[in-house]
């Protein structure tokens, strides 16, 4: 560490405390940027606005983070002088069954909310079980879960936010109503922000009514293909599905559906899966990794998608287990280990023109400069200090 890493650290810890500011390592060796940033944990707002205002004051870039569990996915920006972690301002606000909704600090565990609102006869979306996930970082990054095939994205589930701009500055959006018209929807724009906008301190969403059974199926199938040929008649049905994927490693390759809701409808939905899809075996829930790579396309380029980044699995020669959700259009890799780095980004095959790379990076932006100047617009707009890295 350098000395003005040091000097910069004992000042993060004089404002929240020796324990809560020290060096992190949030990417990955191999590249030209730093190995490590400082992260400072403030222990409330207050302390939130000190650290913005030290950073105004002298000139240095923030970085958001939630637990910092997606952090080796992102772009590395190497102008983030530190990071500030919410991990500390955790917690439920509010939490109204009847109304619908749940209000929690930015740093509370996705995991935390999950259980709290089945207590209360209720279902939050995304359904992220991970333990190091929090509200504000699965914002941030736009996190979706297996379910979103019946409930949408997570910024359909977002109704509102508070976040602060700067020290002095900050944003209230939307409301803790699940019917709210009153104002912009900027809580929507923090949504896949990756914290270039502001650091997220609470936030609203929409709850579902809970589940009287939820069942998982499997089949094997020959290939991606025949998968995809399967998954499509199931998605064609009337039935509503909770998540159709398809799973392709050296194990081989399988069809997954996850069903949910009241016993009758769910009988129902299995015997028109028997019809077109044949015999299915229960299942345990999927449990994957953090994603090394995603692809979005339309529903129709959904093979060209898995069959990219199955070339991409190939070039990389990574051990990953490609998962593709037809239903969102929305193709991956999986893995337990730490993301693909910018060095083996490199390395990728070309991307053909009806789909998106999204995850670590995205190549197309390049080409769309267009996206690139709104994004810089909109962020001069909520961040005219130039904080935020």
């Amino acid at each position: 560490m350098s000395d003005s890493q040091e000097h910069l650290e004992r000042r993060l810890q004089g404002i929240v405390g020796a324990d809560n500011a020290s060096a992190c390592q949030p990417w990955l060796p191999g590249t030209s940027l730093p190995a490590e940033i400082t992260q400072a944990r403030p222990a409330g707002e207050e302390q939130a606005r000190e650290l913005l205002r030290l950073a105004a004051a002298d000139g240095l870039r923030v970085l958001p983070c939630g637990a910092g569990s997606k952090l080796g996915l992102e772009v590395p920006r190497e102008k983030a002088s530190f990071a500030i972690s919410t991990e500390r301002l955790s917690g439920i606000i509010a939490l109204e069954p009847a109304d619908g909704t749940l209000t929690a600090w930015a740093g509370t565990p996705m995991v935390d909310l999950v259980h709290a609102v089945a207590s209360a006869g209720r279902r939050l979306t995304p359904n992220i079980t991970s333990t190091r996930a929090t509200l504000g970082g699965a914002i941030a990054t736009a996190e979706t879960g297996a379910d979103r095939l019946r409930y949408g994205p997570l910024r359909d589930q977002l109704l509102g936010m508070r976040a602060l701009l700067s020290a002095e500055i900050s944003s209230k959006s939307g409301g803790r109503l699940v019917k709210n018209v009153a104002g912009y929807d900027l809580h929507r724009a923090h949504c896949g922000g990756r914290g270039r906008l502001g650091l997220i301190l609470e936030a609203t969403l929409r709850l579902h009514p809970s589940l009287a059974i939820e069942q998982h199926f499997t089949q094997a199938v020959d290939n991606v293909r025949q998968g995809l040929a399967l998954a499509e008649s199931v998605l064609a049905s009337t039935g509503r599905p909770l998540g159709v994927r398809i799973l392709a490693s050296k194990e081989g390759t399988s069809l997954h559906i996850h069903l949910g809701g009241r016993e009758d409808v769910v009988e129902q939905e299995k015997a028109q899966l028997a019809i077109s899809c044949g015999a299915l075996e229960p299942s345990k829930p999927i449990q994957l990794g953090q994603p090394m790579l995603s692809v979005q396309s339309l529903r129709s380029s959904a093979l060209k998608a898995a069959e990219w980044v199955a070339d991409a699995r190939a070039k990389l020669s990574l051990d990953a287990t490609l998962v593709l959700d037809p239903g969102i259009a929305v193709a991956s890799l999986a893995h337990e280990s730490a993301p693909i780095s910018r060095l083996q980004i490199a390395q990728l095959p070309p991307c053909p023109s009806q789909l998106q790379v999204v995850l670590p990076s995205d190549p197309m932006r390049e080409a769309a400069p267009g996206v690139a100047q709104l994004e810089a617009a909109v962020q001069r707009a909520l961040d005219p200090l130039g904080i935020f890295a």
